[in-house]
């Protein structure tokens, strides 16, 4: 794999003693098909992987892997934490059937919904051209299903909660060429984003569901405000809004498009962080957040049956 423009990664890594008490450890699950992230950046550790340290070197036991088919997790390297990484939760066998049954139902309707989907894209002044990387996403919990679709294959890391409606969440996004980061605000939040700034140093964008994993609903958390502030890589928040909907009975009456539904993807102006923020400015700036979140929403809902017009043209996504 050395030398490789991109990695594709379908591993676990082998236990810690073939790697030497040094080494950084990781622990990453696949979930049917595999993640392409642009580990090839410089300062990500010998062989351009993240989870591997100088310090491995060519210790052959660092570099074959095993294949499994088991839950979605994050890579957590140990040499950033104090204690040892936290053990996965065993799901029954009746919570493994579910598991495969709710994946494979929702992967099976964002592809066919998504494809017929009428999409387009509105940016406001000082914003980013669509797919351009990296940035900090932020976006309501609610419109997970269609922004799903509408940012696939961009090697975006999705922040997931450690839950087991996050672990189907993540088994879905993956087919679509995301990458989870298992963590949220109540649990593991801490290493989320920890691993979320190594993403972001390297190149890739990273995506907040801010009023997750719980809500309450359209209230904005502030942990993507710290992240911008540590990596210096800016907010922007979106929404994608749907003329024809079925709501789901959740608490945050989450969406799912009607087939050939017109749908409205605004995106706001880049929010730079600056570092080193005080409890004052934190403040500040995650008022600045929830702002903006709502101003998106607010204009894509209101300018969503006018997709198709002359001032919003159907768009590619």
């Amino acid at each position: 794999m050395t030398g490789a423009t991109d990695r594709v990664f379908r591993l676990r890594y082998p236990p810690l003693s073939a790697c030497g008490s040094t080494q950084e450890r990781a622990r990453r699950a696949w979930v049917g098909r595999p993640i392409k992230l642009p580990w090839h950046r410089e300062g990500l550790g010998a062989g351009g992987h993240p989870a591997r340290s100088a310090a491995c070197g060519s210790n052959a036991g660092c570099r074959q892997a095993e294949i499994y088919n088991t839950r979605v997790s994050t890579l957590t390297p140990t040499s950033a934490y104090q204690n040892p990484p936290v053990s996965e939760p065993e799901y029954t066998r009746r919570e493994r059937m579910l598991l495969s049954i709710i994946s494979l139902i929702g992967t099976l309707a964002v592809r066919l919904i998504g494809r017929t989907l009428r999409f387009a894209v509105y940016v406001e002044p000082g914003g980013p051209a669509f797919k351009t990387h990296p940035h900090i996403l932020c976006f309501w919990h609610r419109a997970i299903f269609s922004s799903t679709w509408a940012f696939r294959a961009q090697n975006i890391a999705v922040i997931t909660s450690q839950s087991f409606d996050g672990e189907y969440i993540a088994r879905i996004i993956s087919d679509f060429g995301y990458a989870p980061i298992r963590g949220s605000s109540s649990r593991g939040g801490a290493r989320a984003l920890l691993e979320s700034r190594r993403i972001l140093e390297a190149g890739a964008t990273v995506a907040f569901t801010t009023d997750g994993p719980r809500g309450p609903v359209y209230v904005s958390k502030p942990g993507p405000v710290l992240l911008a502030s540590k990596s210096g890589v800016p907010i922007v928040a979106f929404h994608i809004a749907l003329e024809q909907t079925w709501l789901l009975n959740t608490w945050d009456r989450f969406m799912i498009p009607k087939p050939f539904s017109r749908a409205l993807l605004c995106m706001s102006t880049q929010m730079a962080i600056p570092p080193h923020l005080d409890g004052a400015q934190l403040d500040e700036f995650h008022a600045t957040l929830q702002a903006a979140q709502d101003r998106v929403r607010k204009f894509a809902e209101e300018n969503v049956s006018r997709v198709g017009t002359g001032e919003f043209p159907l768009a590619p996504v």
